[in-house]
């Protein structure tokens, strides 16, 4: 409402006229802002167009910023790992909000530039983001950023319906984080033989919990979604391999 409200005409004219002018070759798609319509800018320079055809084939990363300009309007970003290991832009969106109908377009636009669907996507905990994904690049997985799990984790375990609230559990909440931080140093290779680490273990499970279609689905409808994280997952292995804490609070 507050956008509406203060939203100059004389800068959409503005927007519009650089858009449609010598910029217009950067400019994948282009949607006025009106009472009818939602704002929807994307842009890719011939560099980004370049990066994206170079390092876009495995892994991308989806962040959206927000307060960058007077609306508020929420930039959308999609960047790509270098040779040096440099995150690079490869596709910029301005939108007037962040609803998933408005991300599949945006996305929709962006995905008939991509050489080939990345091997996967990695976002935070925006569940528009990640069904839009899911919607428009079927054949990717979806990466959640190890911050915002680790986040996540520790908001839900300040909570008192995991049990392990308040000063009498600090140290059992340090235990849980200690585990979770395992959880990073674990990665399985083709060919190579399986972590024995019990986190590895853990680690694997929750990446089936992630893939699966059943899981994936029992994980959105969960409210808050920090305790899914939690939920094991046991693929040929006993739970008993887990640490007690975790095993009180799946």
């Amino acid at each position: 409402m507050m956008r509406k409200k203060h939203f100059n005409c004389g800068d959409s004219q503005c927007v519009h006229t650089l858009l449609n002018g010598k910029h217009q070759e950067h400019v994948l798609f282009y949607q006025p802002y009106t009472s009818d319509q939602e704002l929807m800018i994307v842009l890719q320079t011939p560099v980004m167009k370049s990066n994206m055809e170079n390092y876009a084939k495995q892994l991308v990363f989806v962040d959206t910023t927000h307060c960058v300009n007077q609306y508020s309007f929420p930039l959308f970003t999609l960047v790509v790992r270098d040779d040096h290991g440099h995150g690079v832009p490869v596709a910029y969106a301005i939108v007037s909000n962040e609803s998933q109908k408005t991300l599949e377009t945006v996305l929709g636009i962006v995905c008939e530039h991509f050489p080939t669907s990345p091997r996967a996507f990695m976002v935070d905990k925006d569940f528009a983001e990640i069904n839009a994904l899911q919607k428009v690049f079927p054949e990717s997985a979806i990466l959640l950023c190890w911050y915002h799990v680790l986040q996540a984790v520790n908001r839900w375990l300040s909570k008192s319906e995991s049990g392990v609230h308040g000063l009498s559990n600090t140290q059992k909440r340090n235990e849980i984080i200690s585990f979770f931080c395992k959880l990073k140093a674990c990665t399985v290779t083709v060919g190579r033989p399986f972590p024995d680490d019990p986190a590895c273990v853990y680690v694997f499970c929750m990446c089936v919990c992630f893939s699966l279609p059943g899981p994936r689905g029992c994980l959105r409808k969960c409210a808050p979604w920090e305790r899914c994280v939690l939920v094991t997952v046991v693929i040929g292995s006993p739970s008993s391999l887990l640490p007690a804490h975790l095993q009180l609070i799946t």
